[in-house]
């Protein structure tokens, strides 16, 4: 007489093999999903950075604007329709601790302030020319550059 089904051995040499392969698949899944969480968290800090730049190079190369460069800031003076350095207002853009800001004054006058970056390590401003090299090093010690061109300066006369 023949016996019909599966011998206890066989069910446990299939439910061994079964757990190996979940065992790989689940391992490979969370590799993949890990991944994936990084390349998210890059491509945010990337967005956040490419839009950190555009702000920056907004206002450098804003209309009427002259940009100085000292001690690791940046301050942008607006100039009037005669090509003369107006004392009325301007903005400063400098590292606060580790938030890069930027300070609206009128006068000599401090009247409001808005971040523009958390998280920064060091803000580095070089000029050469009519060219200003920006720096900015990450917590996570990412460092960045972009180089910037400030038409700007040619034919500003200091008042």
């Amino acid at each position: 007489m023949k016996k019909k089904g599966f011998t206890l051995i066989e069910v446990i040499i299939y439910i061994s093999l079964l757990i190996v392969v979940l065992d790989c698949a689940f391992s490979i899944f969370i590799y993949f999903y890990k991944d994936y969480k990084n390349n998210i968290k890059l491509n945010s800090h990337r967005a956040h950075i490419d839009e950190i730049w555009i702000f920056l190079e907004g206002k450098i190369k804003e209309a009427n604007t002259y940009a100085e460069v000292y001690n690791d800031s940046m301050r942008l003076k607006k100039y009037d329709k005669n090509l003369s350095l107006t004392n009325s207002s301007y903005e400063v853009i400098r590292l606060n601790g580790d938030k890069l800001i930027i300070e609206y004054y009128r006068g000599n006058t401090f009247q409001a302030s808005n971040l523009i970056a958390n998280n920064i390590e060091k803000f580095q401003v070089y000029r050469k020319d009519n060219l200003i090299l920006i720096a900015l090093t990450s917590k996570k010690g990412v460092i960045i550059s972009k180089c910037i061109e400030n038409l700007n300066l040619i034919s500003v006369r200091e008042t």
